[in-house]
């Protein structure tokens, strides 16, 4: 089973299905890269280092573990490299470094595709979201969502992160 045909059956979005095969497509121009080890990695669960480096990998992303304080992670769109923290928190994530990892691997993802399917994909990772509520909820959370493009841009990374942090979504997925 593809990635695309993964998330279409997962969330039954088919647009957000269609977003991944034009970015699985974009993969096929750049060589993975994958955990950049280092001094954090080593201190972490080589369990979780390898399934985020084979997450990384499959989306062609680099990603380094670093001490970032309060945030799980961030996406840099210069170096086009991921950078998690070494203890995330995220409520009600099977994996809090893997919804980290997905979360930014999605803003990488946005950065790589064309306006339009990423407009279709947002679109409809917004609706699984809760819609509306959900934009509003996250630009009330915090000040760096205040602006509502920011705002649906991150419900939609969430949607991923969540999509693919439940165990009973990695254990299909693994099927």
């Amino acid at each position: 089973m593809s990635l695309a045909e993964f998330i279409e059956k997962a969330s039954g979005l088919k647009k957000g299905a269609r977003f991944f095969e034009k970015y699985a497509a974009y993969l096929e121009t750049k060589t993975p890269s994958g955990v950049v080890h280092n001094e954090y990695s080593e201190m972490l669960d080589p369990k979780t280092v390898e399934a985020t480096d084979a997450l990384a990998r499959l989306f062609g992303i680099e990603i380094v573990f670093d001490d970032l304080g309060e945030l799980n992670g961030v996406y840099d769109p210069e170096t086009e490299r991921v950078t998690l923290d070494i203890a995330p928190v995220k409520d009600g994530a099977t994996n809090a470094f893997l919804f980290a990892a997905e979360h930014e691997i999605v803003h990488a993802a946005k950065e790589r595709m064309g306006a339009k399917a990423w407009s279709a994909f947002e679109k409809a990772a917004v609706k699984a979201m809760g819609g509306e509520n959900a934009v509003t909820q996250k630009r009330s959370s915090d000040e760096r969502y205040a602006e509502e493009t920011t705002a649906r841009e991150d419900v939609a990374c969430d949607f991923v992160g969540k999509l693919l942090s439940k165990q009973e979504t990695l254990d299909a997925f693994c099927k």
